[in-house]
Parts: structure tokens; sequence; C-alpha cells
């Protein structure tokens, strides 16, 4: 049996959902959430125990896994697990000093060859296997690349989207703060440049054929990318579900291509997750004449994603769009 711990700076970053990932990911894997407070009627797939348990009765319960995947800081205190995972946040409770000092993969990392071959004998796993676990982990198995579309015209909206202020920030700005933290380099992909200037911590694509819309922003931003593999987002999505993003790169590994399905029977390549080998196929689709990011998908090998919760997913297209949406986010934040 294997154990791996997933620990976190406190409740709400994510711990269960990385738990459950690498459940699905680990064959034979049971998956062990310990807590201080009786098992929540929405709590399904796993087991729950109260905290006090020990390690030992953990392991005699589920002594024919191969992986036991235990959610838990507290446990950290009584074992060193063959792999932990830490997801950092602000406001840390006091368990999670040790918790970040114990680990092996900690969320917005960069975890190099080396350390991924070492960690897939540690664990008799292959290292694919192992990058997909760090990728899910929200952690960087390899080099890789942010890159914001803002090279439309917002002829719907009438005025840039990308500098439409959201909480007191251009949109652009916004979407950067989100990703900086899991990226090794930001792009800002443009049809030319802006005459205002660059946001801080990117760097300026421009595309090397105007006005062949955002396949061409791709595939410029693509052979420009210092990255192994690029996450792409529109710049007029100002919420970004990075769980959902790590699922992609996950998936990056076995594909050239990995896009989520936001709603049945559709398929939204302005946020998704673009290999090496995509690049030749955004080639190929433009000299094909082809136009439609999708393109992309039929020409090399692809994986598309079923999102269970698209809720999140707003597109800021219009100038109602974009009064919907600052409707809405005042109404959230009211107490």
């Amino acid at each position: 049996m294997k154990t791996l711990v997933v620990s976190g700076a406190r409740s709400g970053v994510g711990k269960t959902t990385l738990a459950r990932e690498l459940s699905g990911l680990l064959p034979g894997s049971v998956r062990v959430k310990i807590g201080h407070c009786e098992k929540k009627e929405k709590e399904d797939d796993g087991f729950y125990y109260r905290r006090g348990i020990t390690f030992r009765e953990i392991a005699r319960r589920h002594a024919d896994a191969s992986f036991l995947i235990i959610e838990s800081n507290g446990i950290l205190d009584e074992i060193t697990p063959d792999l932990a995972f830490y997801l950092g946040a602000d406001r840390p409770k006091p368990s999670a000093a040790l918790a970040e000092r114990k680990a092996d993969v900690v969320r917005g990392s960069s975890v190099g060859p080396s350390e991924v071959a070492r960690l897939a004998r540690r664990l008799s796993l292959d290292d694919v296997t192992v990058r997909k676990a760090v990728w899910l982990a929200g952690a960087r198995p390899r080099r890789a690349t942010a890159v914001v579309l803002a090279g439309g015209t917002s002829s719907r909206m009438g005025r840039d989207k990308a500098q439409l202020v959201v909480e007191g920030a251009p949109l652009v700005e916004r979407i950067r703060d989100t990703l900086a933290p899991y990226f090794d380099e930001l792009l800002l992909s443009v049809s030319e440049l802006p005459a205002d200037g660059t946001p801080g911590g990117m760097r300026v694509v421009v595309d090397r054929t105007p006005g062949l819309g955002p396949l061409e922003g791709i595939a410029s931003s693509l052979a420009a990318a210092e990255g192994e593999v690029c996450f792409v987002a529109a710049c007029d999505v100002p919420d970004v579900s990075m769980p959902l993003v790590y699922r992609l790169l996950a998936y990056s590994e076995d594909y050239d291509a990995v896009l989520p399905s936001l709603r049945p029977g559709t398929v939204e390549p302005l946020f998704g997750v673009y290999a090496r080998g995509a690049a030749d196929a955004a080639e190929r689709a433009l000299r094909m004449g082809r136009r439609k990011a999708s393109s992309v998908a039929g020409l090399c090998r692809a994986k598309i994603i079923r999102e269970a919760e698209p809720a999140w997913y707003v597109n800021l297209n219009t100038p109602d769009d974009y009064a919907d949406y600052i409707g809405r986010d005042s109404t959230e934040r009211e107490p």
C-alpha cells in the first residue's frame, strides 16, 4: 500500500476536489477524509473518520487498497507519506506549517523531471501518471505558458473588452492575476500593439497575419511560447475555474489539445490547453482557410472534457452581458 496525503492551509482550498481526482487517476485507491465534526450529508464517495483515529487503524481497515489517499493535515503528525500535497492560501491554520514543510508537491510550484522520477519510483508508478497528479494539484511538472487572447475587435461590446473594469481592475489584469501563480510565463495575444501600453508581467505577441481571428492569435502565441504546454483564455471571461484548468493540463500528457464542453453539444476552444503538437494543427488549419479556433481539434490528438459545474463560466460579449455581470457580482458581495 502506498499512502498519499492531501493537506491545505485551511478549508475551501480544494482538498476534497484533488483527493477525488487522485482517486480517479490511481487504480485500486481508497479515499479517506479525517474531520473534527460529523460527516456531512452530502459527502458521497470515500470514507470519513473523526479526528483521533490512528493511521494504523485506517491502514488496517483498508488493507486491500493499492493507494490510500488521506485528506488531512493532522495525520502528518503521525506519518511521513509516500507523497504529500499542500494547497496553500492566505490565513493558514496552525497545522498548515507542518503540512507545507512535509509536502513533496506545493500548489503553484514547479516540480522538475528528476523530482517526478523520484516520486514515480517511490510510488511504483510511471512518470506520466505522476506528472498528471502534479498538474491536478496545481503545480507544474513542465514549463507552462498562459495566453490571454485580446486581439478581437469588440464590435458587439462597442469598446475594448480587455479594459472593462471588474472589482476595480481591467479584465485583462484580473485574468493575469488569477493565472500568474500557476504559470511560468504569461502572454498577451493582440492583433496590433496596444497604444496604452501592456499590463505588467505579460509579454505581448502580435498576430503574424492580422485579421484572421482568434485562431491566428492561438497559432502566433504557440509559436512564441517558451512553455511546453499553453493554457489559452479569452480576455472576456472574468472568472476562471482553476480546478478545470488543472484537469485540462493533466490531460495534456496524453493529448495535443484539451478543450472543455461547458454546455451539451458545445466545445470552448478559447478556454483550452494546447501542447506542442497543436501548433502544427493550428498552422495547417489557417493554411486550409479555416478560421474557427475549434478547427484545431480535428487536426490533432484532441480530448473534450465535460465540465460538470459550468455555472462559473460567463462570457462578456455585449454591454448587457457586462451590466448583468456587474449587477450580479455586486449582489453576491452584499452581506
